[in-house]
């Protein structure tokens, strides 16, 4: 009887040191996941998409879009949380308020508004590269027309080639995807964002892929909010401007496109 006794208060005492460690840890890890007020947005993105969005050789998702969007929420005196998943699943992400934001150049079209709240434009789009194999002979539309092409799913890049007569699409979950499509011969040509083609060149595919034309474009990025929350949406939009005015766009812009602009700001 004592020894049960004994060993029973043995377990408790076991179980209550772990109580108070675990108490004792959790207000570190809260601390090192938010800013001073305590606020973190949950943002989207795709993680795959150079240079505005991808990951580096550590696995940290990095890029353009990474770097303004910490810039929007400093500005909000806040932190960012961000989740990677499919372009296509990010709008339902937001619609159902499972993250607060998503940003993964995200083109502003009427049928996503539906859905979302967008801000203002933060990037404009030239158009979508034809991408093929340099052996392969195709040029311009003709890599397009009776051909297999890639794309990226429930990307406006998608939508675009179905109205130029391929034989099939592949709708892949990201860019990457869709170049090694093209550079396994599992389709005839693939369609990209202009951004997406060049730096995807830049980094290591000039060597057997090339781009072969450009389908003209105006795209206009935009970060989507729920569309309960114009709260949210008006705070992103005025950090947004501040950002785009105040010489931290113009910074990151050159930091990764090289330039002074990567959209006109009004």
């Amino acid at each position: 009887m004592n020894k049960n006794w004994k060993m029973a208060l043995l377990l408790l005492a076991a179980a209550g040191s772990l109580t108070i460690a675990g108490c004792g840890e959790a207000p570190k890890k809260e601390a090192s996941q938010s800013s001073s007020s305590g606020r973190v947005l949950t943002v989207a993105t795709e993680g795959d998409y150079a240079p505005l969005s991808f990951k580096d050789e550590h696995g940290h998702v990095v890029g353009f879009e990474l770097d303004l969007a910490k810039a929007v929420a400093k500005e909000m005196n806040a932190e960012i949380k961000v989740e990677t998943m499919h372009f296509g699943e990010i709008i339902s992400a937001v619609k159902s308020k499972k993250v607060d934001m998503g940003i993964s150049a995200i083109s502003i079209r009427d049928e996503r508004k539906k859905h979302v709240t967008f801000s203002d434009p933060y990037y404009k789009m030239s158009g979508y590269s034809i991408i093929v194999k340099k052996d392969s002979g195709l040029r311009g539309e003709g890599a397009i027309k009776g051909k297999t092409v890639a794309t990226l799913q429930g990307s406006t890049s998608e939508a675009k080639v179905k109205e130029m007569g391929p034989a099939k699409i592949k709708s892949m979950g990201d860019y990457n995807r869709v170049f090694d499509a093209v550079e396994k011969g599992e389709a005839d040509a693939g369609i990209t964002d202009e951004p997406a083609s060049i730096y995807g060149l830049k980094a290591g595919r000039s060597s057997k892929l090339t781009i072969v034309g450009l389908i003209p474009a105006e795209d206009n990025f935009g970060i989507a909010v729920s569309k309960d929350n114009q709260k949210l949406a008006d705070e992103v939009n005025k950090a947004l401007k501040k950002v785009m005015s105040d010489g931290t766009y113009d910074a990151l812009s050159q930091k990764w496109f090289f330039k002074d602009k990567a959209v006109e700001k009004k």
